[in-house]
């Protein structure tokens, strides 16, 4: 029965002891945020605004209506004149093929697409200066 004891002693020990041994970890500080600004896009102060004009096609329609020729007698000489009927029309017209465009050249002659541009601005509408 003293065997019996000791060995129930001898396991409370050690089950003690491991439960002393157990680490509880420690409480993980709070991240430091720091709030600073970066800029991603590039200011229209340091780049060149250059604008691609349109290609236009330029030329003119031409219409016409025919209809049968009229003859008229010339009371003098009795001679009989050949008078041709019909209109014809030449309209203008302009076809735009490739719209103008607008581009931003840094210093280097590299075309930049990333512009910081305030509300409501467009990179067609932004003109630097203004």
């Amino acid at each position: 029965m003293m065997s019996r004891n000791l060995c129930l002693a001898a396991l409370i020990a050690s089950i003690t002891v491991t439960a002393a041994c157990k680490t509880v970890p420690e409480p993980e500080p709070a991240p430091i945020t720091i709030k600073t600004e970066a800029m991603t896009c590039t200011p229209t102060d340091t780049l060149e605004r250059q604008v691609i004009p349109a290609v236009i096609k330029r030329g003119f329609y031409i219409t016409g209506v025919e209809d049968e020729p009229q003859y008229v007698t010339d009371p003098e000489t009795g001679e009989v004149k050949e008078i041709p009927v019909g209109a014809h029309n030449k309209v203008p017209y302009e076809r735009v093929i490739e719209p103008e465009q607008i581009i931003w050249v840094n210093a280097d002659g590299q075309v930049v697409t990333d512009i910081c541009l305030s509300d409501g601005e467009t990179p067609e509408s932004s003109i630097p200066g203004q």
